[in-house]
């Protein structure tokens, strides 16, 4: 798992809460006007991620870490550089202060337990740990 030196831990929320938000204040009264922070349960670090990866799939995930020039060469390579990368790498510099900060909203909004990194990676892995990734 390539992650670029310095990323924060990171409350990363599941793409099944965020829908179930939009449905919800899409469908209930009072919510015009209102703004939501949307975050996972749980701030993990990059490593943190890579072992729950690891532990759904059966075996150790190699974490690499990669400085800012490295990273930004990977993506020149496979085309995705210029201003978007720039603004990709800005924001991440920016979300930094506050990436680490999660919020009850889901659950106060949905009445439902949130979902985790742990039910997202076995929701997607469709590969055996004998098979590449």
């Amino acid at each position: 798992m390539y992650v670029t030196e310095g990323d924060p831990a990171s409350a990363m929320i599941h793409p099944r809460d965020i829908a179930a938000v939009a449905a919800h204040v899409l469908t209930t009264p009072g919510h015009d006007g209102q703004a939501y922070t949307l975050t996972g349960g749980q701030a993990l670090s990059p490593r943190d991620q890579a072992d729950v990866v690891g532990r759904i799939l059966g075996g150790p995930i190699k974490l690499v870490e990669r400085s800012q020039s490295e990273t930004q060469a990977d993506f020149d390579r496979l085309g995705w550089s210029g201003p978007r990368l720039e603004a990709l790498l800005e924001l991440k510099r920016q979300s930094a202060a506050w990436d680490w900060k999660a919020f009850d909203t889901v659950e106060r909004l949905t009445g439902k337990p949130l979902l985790t990194l742990h039910d997202w990676v076995r929701e997607t892995s469709t590969s055996s740990v004998d098979e590449p990734l």
